[in-house]
């Protein structure tokens, strides 16, 4: 989710070299830039993924820049992935998107992705130094301020932004800080605020002791041992960051004047499914639907809830595609439980 420049001295035999040559190699180098099809983008992704990666990051972490088949460029779609997770959520839909002529960035949310160490029998330590906690968690949105800036680079296009969990108030963000850069938005369980009983826990907990270890628990641990990328433990301090973070971005969710399309499922255990109502409602012109109670907040992974049958999945990966290769609505199969919001179709 890579093309390098390096910046370094001259030899002194570089430079009694004919002029000729240098005009050969810069030429040279501006072709290879303008070659890739995100043109004056690439470098900023390039530069980007190179301070991501300064540090050991996990395989299914790394930030994923995939290309359309040649000669059917649409334009950009740029992916947020979910608090404790990783740009391989996307997997599935990746090569869903290309093929309908999307460049395709995931991008890596900040602090996530670092690998993990081993402590004592063998059990699994996660490394989270530099996630947001409550004294920077606006490092969130000016990560989705710098990806909105990158897409405007991009070649013409029709942009669009997608984002899951935090990534949603992410792609939210993004969209609010990055006027006209994205022609379609789609906000997947957006986490703009915690379900309870967590919305009212963490403040009270991270106001007694912020640095306390929590974190997922041995469900995660078993989605882990199967392949899944990410982190399974932090301190209470980085989830009210991220909660902090929600808030403040359903509060601009106003300001939002791209088509934007915002899903949610009914008894979503992670995201307030009421904020997710309310973004809807506050989105000028935005449309909703809510999927119905069983359907997970992880809906995009088969390595997230691996017990789970994903009978979700295939309907949900078609209608996400659809909806940001052509602005057509997810399909409503009656009533939600929060109206005027109808039920997402899952099968």
């Amino acid at each position: 989710m890579q093309v390098h420049r390096w910046l370094g001295g001259l030899a002194l035999v570089a430079m009694l070299g004919c002029a000729e040559t240098g005009s050969e190699e810069a030429a040279s180098e501006a072709d290879i830039e303008t070659s890739s099809p995100l043109g004056a983008a690439q470098p900023l992704w390039d530069d980007y993924v190179r301070e991501v990666t300064a540090n050991p990051i996990q395989e299914g972490c790394k930030p994923i820049a995939a290309m359309p088949p040649a000669g059917t460029y649409k334009g950009v779609a740029l992916l947020f992935h979910g608090y404790s997770a990783c740009p391989q959520q996307f997997d599935e839909l990746i090569p869903k998107l290309t093929a309908s002529g999307f460049v395709v960035l995931a991008a890596l949310l900040p602090g996530h992705g670092r690998v993990a160490t081993e402590g004592l029998f063998g059990k699994t330590l996660d490394v989270t130094p530099d996630l947001p906690d409550d004294a920077n968690h606006k490092a969130y949105g000016s990560l989705a301020k710098r990806m909105a800036s990158l897409v405007a680079a991009a070649p013409a296009g029709k942009n669009v932004v997608l984002g899951l969990s935090v990534g949603g108030a992410m792609a939210a963000s993004a969209t609010a800080q990055g006027p006209g850069v994205f022609g379609r938005s789609l906000l997947l369980n957006p986490f703009f605020d915690a379900a309870s009983p967590v919305r009212q826990i963490v403040p009270a907990i991270n106001w007694l002791a912020p640095k306390m270890r929590i974190g997922w628990g041995a469900g995660c641990e078993v989605e882990r041992a199967g392949g899944r990328a990410g982190f399974c433990g932090f301190q209470v301090t980085n989830l009210k960051a991220a909660r902090q973070f929600g808030l403040e971005s359903l509060a601009a969710a106003g300001t939002i004047a791209t088509e934007t399309l915002v899903v949610g499922v009914e008894d979503d255990g992670a995201a307030r499914p009421s904020a997710v109502a309310k973004a809807a409602s506050t989105i000028p012109g935005a449309q909703g639907c809510f999927f119905e109670k069983g359907v997970p907040h992880s809906i995009l992974s088969r390595k997230d809830n691996p017990t789970e049958s994903k009978y979700w999945l295939p309907a949900t990966l078609a209608q996400i595609n659809r909806y940001l290769a052509t602005g057509q609505m997810f399909d409503v199969v009656g009533e939600s439980a929060y109206p005027p919001f109808g039920r997402c179709r899952s099968r």
